[in-house]
């Protein structure tokens, strides 16, 4: 009896090990070295169970989500592993580069100003940042300034327009949730928070300059057909078979701009829109957080020019805005990002 029970043990076992290379076994393999990876990705016999039946394990015994990239939250909040150096401070940027960033957009800001064409940087915080209490017990915030806090400091100093997002949203969390718990971005009230705030910088100058600002948002006075279910691309990451979904109300807003050509996706190198709301021309230089401010700005700009260049090269920027008679350039980066502007 025992030799049976071990004998349907080790088969078993060698079922479990054999699954994966079942797709393997069925697909054709690619010639080239480098492809290796990404057709052992695609082919891997039963790949999403796989991996969400070991999410759900190692969440259940060891408190963990078995994806290095999430980390498990109180709560039910993820936080993308990416942002944990900036959490602790481990990847302080040295004093000497803080300044090159720094000079590198103050210059720009200068060149564009002598243009008459304004600017204003703008750092979506990473999520840990504005919600540490939702961290993990074991994992506590760093003490001293960041290089958000440290750039931000020195862009001021050089009379660069600056959006302090971080400060803001932390001020209105007693509002109302701002980011999704389960997807590393801010949601639709946190992005409004910081499109209202980004408009006032647009419209400064220019008398009689009409947005909106849905006032009705605030008091939750959101028609039911605005609640959309979206699922967070961190639960997604590590539970590729869940169908967990977040909700995220978004004011009731009708589409009054019209997009040049085709647009495929939020997701699109470059973005053009224009509508009847106002005379500002604005072009944004935007990463995956420019997204949710998206609908806002394209509902409430005669002219949007809406970038995934991110650059501070001018020589860039200037080859953006030919021919647009652009007023504002707007320069939009996460937090965990900020190494890459040097």
């Amino acid at each position: 009896m025992k030799r049976r029970a071990d004998a349907l043990f080790v088969g078993i076992a060698l079922l479990m090990l054999l699954l994966p290379a079942w797709g393997l076994l069925r697909a054709k393999a690619p010639f080239a070295y480098d492809a290796r990876d990404a057709y052992i990705a695609e082919n891997i016999g039963f790949r999403p169970e796989l991996i969400t039946l070991h999410a759900r394990v190692s969440r259940r015994l060891f408190s963990q989500t078995g994806n290095e990239q999430v980390l498990l939250g109180k709560d039910g909040w993820l936080y993308f592993a990416d942002t944990m150096p900036d959490f602790y401070r481990r990847n302080a940027l040295e004093d000497a580069q803080i300044d090159q960033i720094a000079s590198s957009i103050a210059a720009l800001s200068q060149v564009l100003a002598r243009q008459g064409i304004g600017f204003t940087f703008l750092c979506a915080p990473n999520k840990n940042t504005v919600y540490p209490e939702h961290m993990p017990c074991y994992a506590s915030p760093a003490e001293g300034a960041g290089n958000l806090e440290r750039l931000q400091a020195a862009l001021v100093e050089r009379g660069v327009d600056v959006l302090d997002a971080a400060a803001l949203l932390r001020a209105r969390k007693p509002e109302g949730q701002l980011y999704f718990k389960t997807d590393t971005h801010w949601n639709a009230r946190g992005a409004l928070v910081v499109y209202r705030a980004l408009m006032e910088r647009l419209a400064q100058g220019e008398p009689g300059i009409a947005h909106e600002s849905f006032e009705a948002y605030d008091a939750y006075e959101v028609p039911l057909e605005d609640i959309v279910t979206v699922q967070g691309d961190l639960a997604a990451l590590y539970l590729p078979l869940s169908k967990a979904t977040e909700t995220d109300a978004r004011p009731a807003m009708e589409r009054r701009y019209a997009v040049d050509g085709v647009m495929r996706s939020l997701s699109d190198m470059m973005i053009r829109t224009r509508s009847d709301a106002n005379g500002l021309r604005v072009l944004v230089l935007r990463d995956s957080f420019g997204e949710a401010l998206f609908p806002y700005m394209a509902n409430n700009l005669g002219r949007l020019l809406f970038s995934r260049a991110l650059s501070v090269d001018e020589a860039a920027i200037q080859g953006l805005i030919q021919g647009e008679e652009i007023g504002h350039v707007v320069l939009q980066i996460a937090e965990r990002n900020l190494p890459t502007l040097l």
